[in-house]
């Protein structure tokens, strides 16, 4: 199955092989309305997929939980006592895939400010597991983006409220759930980081610096064995003269290469495996 979301509040499952269909074309199955801008989404193991919704200039709304098998849809209002008032920003799941019972999520206070991972069991009544905050009021700091790790493990992006305040560094904290109380201090990246994945034990970061010019889209791996991030290759060798919107830059990684989107284009490209993995 692939789902996609949209900003016009749908979300749209798409099935490769039906009968409608050749062999390696897929056609879509299934269509729900979320009646907001659907921001990102993951479909679970147990056959559900959670859509985060936004509204306007990507005001967080909420989290809608879709049954694929019996076509229902439940809610989780952003600022509601099942996101312990929080509002909702980012979903993931861990690596080996997504299951309801483990979500994590970024949850940010509305009268602060501050920013927390947080893990979610949606089985649940009251459905939020941990609160871990991150960043704290005044501190300047978001929580952006979360990638989760190996359970119990997620990976924390710290950025500037304001491209303009950024560092000559990408800074990413794990959080580990066992034990919430405190962060693993950050790993540095050589750059401000746009996105970054888990993969097999080492985190693969993009980093540009919109402050310069022309600002190169770079990609990194950090070896926690190694303690370094190490350049891979530049993605695009400049990223200016676009949108504000186009800032966003996603990055997808698999052990046979890489994906970037940014604005309207798409880079893909191959890596070479790090010295410690075998065939």
């Amino acid at each position: 199955l692939v789902c996609a979301g949209s900003d016009d509040g749908n979300v749209r499952v798409y099935k490769r092989g039906t009968l409608r269909a050749e062999k390696d074309e897929y056609s879509l199955v299934q269509q729900f309305a979320c009646h907001e801008k659907v921001n990102d989404l993951r479909i679970t193991t147990d056959g559900k997929v959670l859509a985060l919704k936004t509204r306007r200039n990507r005001v967080p709304s909420g989290l809608d939980i879709i049954d694929l098998e019996h076509a229902g849809q439940s809610v989780v209002e952003g600022g509601s006592r099942a996101s312990r008032g929080k509002f909702l920003h980012a979903v993931d799941g861990f690596d080996g895939g997504c299951s309801l019972h483990q979500v994590p999520m970024v949850g940010e206070h509305p009268l602060t400010t501050g920013f927390s991972a947080m893990l979610f069991d949606f089985r649940r009544s009251d459905p939020c597991v941990l609160d871990v905050p991150v960043t704290d009021e005044g501190t300047g700091m978001v929580l952006w983006p979360l990638r989760a790790g190996r359970f119990p493990q997620v990976f924390c992006g710290l950025a500037p409220e304001s491209s303009s305040l950024a560092g000559p560094q990408g800074l990413i904290s794990m959080v580990d759930f066992r034990y919430a109380a405190a962060l693993v201090p950050a790993i540095h990246l050589p750059g401000p980081v746009d996105d970054f994945r888990f993969l097999d034990g080492s985190i693969y970061a993009i980093c540009s610096d919109m402050n310069t010019r022309p600002s190169p889209l770079t990609l990194h791996r950090y070896s926690p064995a190694a303690g370094r991030a190490e350049y891979l290759c530049t993605v695009v060798e400049s990223c200016t003269g676009r949108r504000p919107e186009w800032d966003i830059k996603v990055l997808g990684i698999h052990p046979g290469g890489f994906a970037v989107a940014f604005g309207d284009e798409l880079a893909v490209g191959t890596v070479a495996r790090p010295p410690e993995w075998t065939a």
